[in-house]
Protein backbone atom coordinates (compact mmCIF):
# COMPACT_ATOMS: atom_id res chain seq x y z
CA UNK A 1 0.00 0.00 0.00
CA UNK A 2 1.08 3.29 -0.89
CA UNK A 3 2.80 5.49 1.56
CA UNK A 4 0.43 8.22 1.53
CA UNK A 5 -2.35 5.73 1.85
CA UNK A 6 -0.97 4.20 5.11
CA UNK A 7 -0.75 7.62 6.88
CA UNK A 8 -3.97 8.68 6.07
CA UNK A 9 -5.57 5.50 7.42
CA UNK A 10 -3.79 5.58 10.79
CA UNK A 11 -4.37 7.42 13.46
CA UNK A 12 -1.74 10.08 14.49
CA UNK A 13 0.02 10.01 17.67
CA UNK A 14 -2.50 6.96 19.91
CA UNK A 15 -3.85 7.43 22.73
CA UNK A 16 -3.04 5.26 26.18
CA UNK A 17 -5.85 2.32 25.86
CA UNK A 18 -7.05 3.04 29.66
CA UNK A 19 -9.27 0.33 31.17
CA UNK A 20 -11.65 1.02 33.62
CA UNK A 21 -13.32 -1.39 36.42
CA UNK A 22 -16.69 -1.78 37.14
CA UNK A 23 -19.41 -4.32 38.27
CA UNK A 24 -20.60 -6.91 36.47
CA UNK A 25 -24.26 -5.56 37.25
CA UNK A 26 -23.72 -2.47 35.62
CA UNK A 27 -23.10 -4.30 32.30
CA UNK A 28 -26.14 -4.34 30.26
CA UNK A 29 -25.85 -8.07 29.37
CA UNK A 30 -28.38 -9.63 27.09
CA UNK A 31 -28.73 -13.55 27.04
CA UNK A 32 -27.76 -15.11 23.70
CA UNK A 33 -24.88 -12.47 23.28
CA UNK A 34 -21.61 -13.55 21.97
CA UNK A 35 -18.81 -14.45 24.74
CA UNK A 36 -15.00 -14.88 24.10
CA UNK A 37 -13.47 -17.45 26.32
CA UNK A 38 -9.64 -17.67 26.38
CA UNK A 39 -7.74 -20.37 27.58
CA UNK A 40 -5.16 -19.57 30.44
CA UNK A 41 -3.40 -23.33 30.97
CA UNK A 42 -1.69 -23.48 26.94
CA UNK A 43 1.31 -21.56 26.16
CA UNK A 44 -0.54 -20.53 23.01
CA UNK A 45 -3.87 -19.37 24.30
CA UNK A 46 -6.80 -20.70 22.38
CA UNK A 47 -9.98 -18.52 22.06
CA UNK A 48 -13.60 -19.84 21.80
CA UNK A 49 -16.63 -18.42 20.90
CA UNK A 50 -19.65 -19.31 23.04
CA UNK A 51 -23.19 -17.66 23.92
CA UNK A 52 -24.58 -16.57 27.62
CA UNK A 53 -27.14 -18.50 28.78
CA UNK A 54 -27.43 -16.66 32.52
CA UNK A 55 -26.01 -15.59 35.18
CA UNK A 56 -26.73 -15.58 38.95
CA UNK A 57 -25.53 -12.56 40.57
CA UNK A 58 -22.63 -13.60 43.09
CA UNK A 59 -22.87 -16.92 41.86
CA UNK A 60 -22.39 -18.34 38.41
CA UNK A 61 -22.04 -16.86 34.88
CA UNK A 62 -23.30 -19.54 32.48
CA UNK A 63 -22.67 -19.78 28.85
CA UNK A 64 -22.73 -22.58 26.23
CA UNK A 65 -19.71 -25.30 26.04
CA UNK A 66 -17.42 -24.35 23.52
CA UNK A 67 -16.91 -26.46 20.00
CA UNK A 68 -14.35 -27.36 17.65
CA UNK A 69 -14.70 -29.02 14.87
CA UNK A 70 -18.14 -30.13 15.19
CA UNK A 71 -17.67 -31.44 18.43
CA UNK A 72 -18.09 -30.34 21.57
CA UNK A 73 -14.52 -29.74 23.84
CA UNK A 74 -13.60 -31.60 26.99
CA UNK A 75 -13.83 -29.18 30.11
CA UNK A 76 -12.81 -29.76 33.41
CA UNK A 77 -14.16 -27.95 36.35
CA UNK A 78 -11.53 -25.74 37.79
CA UNK A 79 -9.84 -24.68 34.11
CA UNK A 80 -9.39 -21.32 33.95
CA UNK A 81 -10.38 -18.29 31.30
CA UNK A 82 -10.34 -14.81 30.61
CA UNK A 83 -13.89 -14.10 30.20
CA UNK A 84 -14.69 -11.52 27.33
CA UNK A 85 -17.79 -9.82 26.21
CA UNK A 86 -18.60 -7.02 23.50
CA UNK A 87 -21.52 -4.65 23.88
CA UNK A 88 -21.58 -1.06 22.19
CA UNK A 89 -18.08 0.33 21.61
CA UNK A 90 -16.80 -1.40 24.91
CA UNK A 91 -14.83 -4.77 25.34
CA UNK A 92 -15.38 -6.06 29.10
CA UNK A 93 -13.13 -8.77 30.48
CA UNK A 94 -12.57 -10.72 33.59
CA UNK A 95 -10.89 -13.97 34.89
CA UNK A 96 -12.89 -17.21 35.70
CA UNK A 97 -12.44 -20.87 36.44
CA UNK A 98 -15.19 -23.56 35.74
CA UNK A 99 -16.88 -24.36 38.98
CA UNK A 100 -19.31 -26.98 36.93
CA UNK A 101 -19.17 -28.53 33.37
CA UNK A 102 -22.49 -29.93 32.67
CA UNK A 103 -23.88 -32.01 29.94
CA UNK A 104 -27.72 -31.80 30.97
CA UNK A 105 -30.53 -31.08 29.54
CA UNK A 106 -27.16 -29.57 27.12
CA UNK A 107 -23.17 -28.75 27.25
CA UNK A 108 -23.26 -25.40 29.47
CA UNK A 109 -20.59 -24.09 31.63
CA UNK A 110 -20.81 -22.44 35.32
CA UNK A 111 -18.34 -20.40 35.23
CA UNK A 112 -16.77 -18.11 38.89
CA UNK A 113 -19.02 -14.95 39.30
CA UNK A 114 -16.38 -11.85 39.28
CA UNK A 115 -16.43 -9.26 41.69
CA UNK A 116 -16.01 -6.74 39.00
CA UNK A 117 -14.62 -6.44 35.45
CA UNK A 118 -12.86 -4.69 33.22
CA UNK A 119 -13.66 -2.58 30.81
CA UNK A 120 -11.95 -1.24 27.24
CA UNK A 121 -13.49 1.57 24.62
CA UNK A 122 -12.56 1.03 21.17
CA UNK A 123 -11.24 4.65 19.51
CA UNK A 124 -13.40 4.68 16.38
CA UNK A 125 -10.04 5.41 14.68
CA UNK A 126 -8.51 2.60 15.91
CA UNK A 127 -6.67 0.36 13.26
CA UNK A 128 -5.46 -2.94 13.64
CA UNK A 129 -3.32 -4.19 11.04
CA UNK A 130 -5.15 -7.27 9.02
CA UNK A 131 -5.13 -9.05 5.40
CA UNK A 132 -8.44 -9.98 4.60
CA UNK A 133 -9.68 -10.96 0.92
CA UNK A 134 -12.37 -9.00 -0.41
CA UNK A 135 -14.72 -7.72 -3.21
CA UNK A 136 -15.66 -4.44 -3.48
CA UNK A 137 -18.65 -3.15 -5.88
CA UNK A 138 -18.10 0.25 -7.59
CA UNK A 139 -20.98 1.74 -10.23
CA UNK A 140 -20.90 -0.61 -12.82
CA UNK A 141 -18.10 -2.69 -11.95
CA UNK A 142 -18.90 -5.91 -9.69
CA UNK A 143 -16.16 -8.32 -7.93
CA UNK A 144 -13.34 -5.97 -7.89
CA UNK A 145 -10.68 -8.38 -6.15
CA UNK A 146 -9.29 -6.62 -3.13
CA UNK A 147 -7.55 -7.21 -0.05
CA UNK A 148 -7.81 -5.26 3.07
CA UNK A 149 -4.78 -3.90 5.05
CA UNK A 150 -5.95 -2.58 7.92
CA UNK A 151 -9.77 -2.60 9.31
CA UNK A 152 -11.60 0.15 12.34
CA UNK A 153 -14.68 0.55 13.30
CA UNK A 154 -14.83 4.32 10.99
CA UNK A 155 -13.00 2.48 7.64
CA UNK A 156 -10.16 0.43 5.99
CA UNK A 157 -7.33 0.69 3.91
CA UNK A 158 -7.04 -1.98 1.05
CA UNK A 159 -5.16 -2.57 -1.88
CA UNK A 160 -7.61 -3.32 -5.03
CA UNK A 161 -7.38 -4.91 -8.22
CA UNK A 162 -8.13 -1.84 -10.55
CA UNK A 163 -8.22 1.97 -9.50
CA UNK A 164 -11.38 2.79 -7.33
CA UNK A 165 -12.97 6.20 -8.68
CA UNK A 166 -12.62 9.74 -6.92
CA UNK A 167 -13.50 10.94 -3.55
CA UNK A 168 -16.99 10.31 -2.43
CA UNK A 169 -17.49 7.41 -4.75
CA UNK A 170 -20.12 4.73 -3.34
CA UNK A 171 -19.01 1.52 -2.87
CA UNK A 172 -20.10 -2.17 -1.64
CA UNK A 173 -17.24 -3.90 0.41
CA UNK A 174 -17.34 -7.41 1.25
CA UNK A 175 -15.61 -9.75 3.25
CA UNK A 176 -15.56 -12.53 5.28
CA UNK A 177 -14.60 -12.69 9.39
CA UNK A 178 -14.12 -15.70 11.39
CA UNK A 179 -16.04 -15.26 14.02
CA UNK A 180 -18.36 -17.16 16.90
CA UNK A 181 -17.10 -20.19 15.37
CA UNK A 182 -17.98 -19.80 12.02
CA UNK A 183 -17.86 -17.37 9.06
CA UNK A 184 -19.34 -14.55 9.22
CA UNK A 185 -19.81 -12.52 5.86
CA UNK A 186 -20.10 -8.22 6.06
CA UNK A 187 -21.60 -6.59 3.50
CA UNK A 188 -20.72 -2.82 4.20
CA UNK A 189 -21.74 0.53 2.68
CA UNK A 190 -19.07 2.76 2.25
CA UNK A 191 -17.29 5.95 0.54
CA UNK A 192 -13.73 6.04 -1.26
CA UNK A 193 -11.99 8.97 1.19
CA UNK A 194 -8.74 8.66 -1.15
CA UNK A 195 -7.87 6.79 -4.30
CA UNK A 196 -4.47 6.49 -6.00
CA UNK A 197 -2.38 4.09 -8.37
CA UNK A 198 -0.42 1.32 -6.45
CA UNK A 199 2.75 1.40 -6.65
CA UNK A 200 5.27 -0.77 -8.11
CA UNK A 201 4.60 -4.03 -9.75
CA UNK A 202 2.23 -6.79 -8.54
CA UNK A 203 -1.57 -7.57 -9.27
CA UNK A 204 -3.21 -5.08 -7.66
CA UNK A 205 -3.64 -1.67 -9.75
CA UNK A 206 -4.85 1.12 -6.99
CA UNK A 207 -5.36 1.61 -3.36
CA UNK A 208 -7.30 3.34 -1.22
CA UNK A 209 -8.97 4.28 1.55
CA UNK A 210 -13.02 3.90 2.52
CA UNK A 211 -14.85 5.22 5.41
CA UNK A 212 -17.95 3.53 6.49
CA UNK A 213 -21.25 4.11 6.38
CA UNK A 214 -22.80 3.77 9.70
CA UNK A 215 -21.38 1.61 12.54
CA UNK A 216 -19.61 -1.49 11.73
CA UNK A 217 -20.62 -2.41 15.09
CA UNK A 218 -19.33 -6.34 16.86
CA UNK A 219 -17.98 -8.01 14.13
CA UNK A 220 -14.81 -5.24 14.27
CA UNK A 221 -14.57 -5.11 17.69
CA UNK A 222 -14.50 -9.07 17.80
CA UNK A 223 -11.57 -8.69 15.04
CA UNK A 224 -10.14 -6.18 16.94
CA UNK A 225 -10.09 -8.16 20.09
CA UNK A 226 -8.90 -11.24 18.58
CA UNK A 227 -6.02 -9.27 17.22
CA UNK A 228 -4.88 -7.22 20.29
CA UNK A 229 -6.08 -9.71 22.91
CA UNK A 230 -8.41 -6.77 24.34
CA UNK A 231 -8.13 -6.07 28.17
CA UNK A 232 -7.16 -8.73 30.29
CA UNK A 233 -5.15 -10.31 27.95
Amino acid sequence: MNAQVKEAVRPGAPEADVDERMRLDDVRLKIGETVQLQSTAEREPQRHYVKLIGYAKGRSFIVSSPMQDGAYLLIRDGQGYVVRMFAGKSIYAFPASVIRAANTPYPHLHLTYPEEVVTRTIRKAERIDVRLIASVESGANRGIPATIENLSLSGAGLNTKVRLGAAGEEIKLGFKLELDGFARVLALSAKVRISQPAVGAGQFGGAAVVQFDGQVGGAVLQAQAAQQGGPGA
